[in-house]
Formats: C-alpha cells, sequence, structure tokens
C-alpha cells in the first residue's frame, strides 16, 4: 500500500481559483483549512472563485472526507476561499 500524498496548496489570494492534481487511482482524499475559515471546492472549473453551482462549502474547522472512490488519471480538484492567504491540505490516499 503507497503511503498517503499530503498536498498543502497555499490559496493567496481571495476569491481566486486555486487547481489540486490528484494522483492517479485514489482511492481516499481528505481536505481542510489549516486556520478557521471556509473553502469552497469543485471538480468543475470555473465553480468556485464566483461561486456557481455545482460547488460545496468546506465549513470553518469541518473536513471533506471521501473513501472508497477512484479517480481518474488526470483528475482535479479546484479550490477558493473569501479569505486570502488560506492554507489547504490534501491528502490522498491510493
Amino acid at each position: 500500500m503507497a503511503m498517503p500524498k499530503i498536498q498543502v496548496v497555499t490559496l493567496t489570494l481571495a476569491d481566486t481559483e486555486y487547481t489540486v492534481d490528484i494522483p492517479d487511482r485514489t482511492s481516499k482524499i481528505m481536505v481542510q483549512a489549516r486556520t478557521n475559515v471556509i473553502v469552497r471546492s469543485a471538480w468543475e472549473t470555473g465553480k468556485v472563485a464566483t461561486p456557481t453551482e455545482p460547488y460545496m462549502t468546506i465549513k470553518a474547522n469541518k473536513t471533506y472526507y471521501d473513501s472508497d472512490v477512484k479517480y481518474s488519471y488526470g483528475s482535479k480538484l479546484y479550490l477558493a476561499t473569501p479569505t486570502a492567504g488560506t492554507e489547504v491540505e490534501v491528502i490522498t490516499h491510493n
């Protein structure tokens, strides 16, 4: 079994879309902000900077976790926050 991959993404600017590459064959994912702020996430580009459906809000001090899934090659997660300088932890397991 492969070790989890930890990625820390700094969302330098508020309300700006940032992209996270999801490793091939990822079966579990966890996403959370390191501070008490909300983070918007989506699996499609163009949905999180100016919130446009479909997107999901990860509430302040909460974690998004999904298990028993299979992300395909080239999967990307898009993130944004209204708070500049937010660090977001993305942990994936193969």
